[in-house]
């Protein structure tokens, strides 16, 4: 998928996988009050490698000072994911981090943050229901999918995205996706579920 290609305004860049990643960092930056960062979306996991590569060759990429890069985990395990950014980095002859928990010491610095919290599986959907779990309307949801698990033969792949699909299902304007609830306040910002992303991006 082709992507447009933006100048680069700002000395920080917060990567995610696709457009509700972009649209949902961006609404989130908001809330922090930061405005000294952008955020571009490498259009899937498969395509990171190539956006780094293209990232690197840029002719304003001299003036960031850092990058933040995002991914789901896709159910495996974190540490295979790591490896797998570190890879595209390589091959983009980007630094490389020593672990989650530290940048890279060239500039830009390159640090590395896996939804939902950098220590379990899940995505983007995964971290916005577990701010959802003081929400007395997400126990109907669950009961929803206890009920679909009992009576059909048919379950979704990615429960989780299924549930926050059904929880935005139940809100007054029922249509809106993930990208386009958090814009419209949705969710929580200052909920403790999103610390471990808040503190990523602050540390950038």
């Amino acid at each position: 998928m082709n992507q447009e290609i933006k100048v680069i305004t700002k000395p920080k860049l917060l990567i995610g996988e696709g457009n509700d990643e972009l649209r949902f960092f961006q609404s989130f930056l908001k809330h922090l009050n930061i405005d000294d960062m952008m955020v571009e979306s490498y259009q899937g996991k498969d395509n990171l490698p190539k956006y780094l590569k293209t990232l690197k060759v840029r002719p304003d990429f001299s003036q960031l000072v850092s990058i933040g890069i995002t991914r789901d985990t896709d159910d495996k395990l974190i540490t295979s994911i790591f490896d797998s950014i570190c890879s595209a980095l390589t091959k983009a002859n980007l630094s490389i981090p020593n672990s989650l928990s530290q940048s890279s010491q060239d500039i830009p610095k390159i640090s590395i943050f896996i939804l939902p919290d950098n220590q379990n599986s899940g995505m983007l959907e995964t971290l916005c229901l577990a701010s959802l779990k003081d929400d007395s309307t997400l126990n109907c949801v669950n009961q929803y999918f206890d009920c679909i698990s009992k009576e059909s033969n048919v379950f979704p792949k990615n429960i989780d995205k299924a549930k926050i699909h059904a929880w935005l299902a139940s809100r007054e304007i029922p249509d809106k996706r993930l990208a386009e609830a958090s814009e419209a306040g949705y969710f929580d910002f200052n909920n403790s579920a999103f610390d471990d992303l808040k503190n990523f991006i602050l540390s950038l």
